[in-house]
């Protein structure tokens, strides 16, 4: 399974009536909300873009992301950008977005060679496109190496049906 190690500081944009929101907290989408687990994690709606930026003040802070799949053999794509806008790595990596689908038994669907996954080094933008087999909740799982300044890596993500 891909790093399980990561701080965060979210922003969460929200188009509402009174149009374009910036909804931002220290570590969790919404605050007093964690986004640690499962359990605890942020429900995403397609077609809107989750941002965030990881503080690394804890090594092991994660960002579950909730979604839905509505049908048998529906096919959704994520993107994921890392908007870092400063890439100081000290292990020369290139400031690494991780992005796994999960199950809700917290494993990465097909396994952990799969390709239900993705790194997103600074400033690159990738796509993981997934038929899921079952309805169902499903999950974004968001990480970092864990080892930069606060704020880095930033990312955003979206999801959808492919066009």
């Amino acid at each position: 399974m891909l790093n399980r190690a990561l701080g965060g500081v979210v922003a969460l944009l929200v188009v509402g009536a009174g149009g374009l929101m910036l909804s931002a907290a220290n570590a969790e989408v919404v605050p007093g909300q964690t986004d640690e687990s499962i359990q605890q994690s942020y429900p995403l709606t397609a077609g809107h873009t989750y941002t965030g930026a990881f503080d690394n003040t804890t090594y092991d802070d994660v960002d579950y992301l909730a979604f839905h799949v509505t049908q048998a053999n529906q096919t959704l794509q994520f993107t994921v950008a890392n908007t870092t806008q400063s890439c100081a790595d000290p292990n020369d990596a290139g400031c690494p977005v991780y992005a796994t689908l999960m199950d809700a038994n917290d494993q990465q669907l097909g396994g952990d060679t799969s390709d239900a996954g993705t790194i997103a080094t600074d400033g690159d933008t990738e796509v993981i496109q997934w038929q899921f087999q079952a309805p169902g909740t499903y999950y974004l799982l968001m990480e970092s190496n864990g080892d930069l300044a606060p704020g880095n890596p930033a990312y955003s993500v979206t999801f959808g049906v492919p066009e």
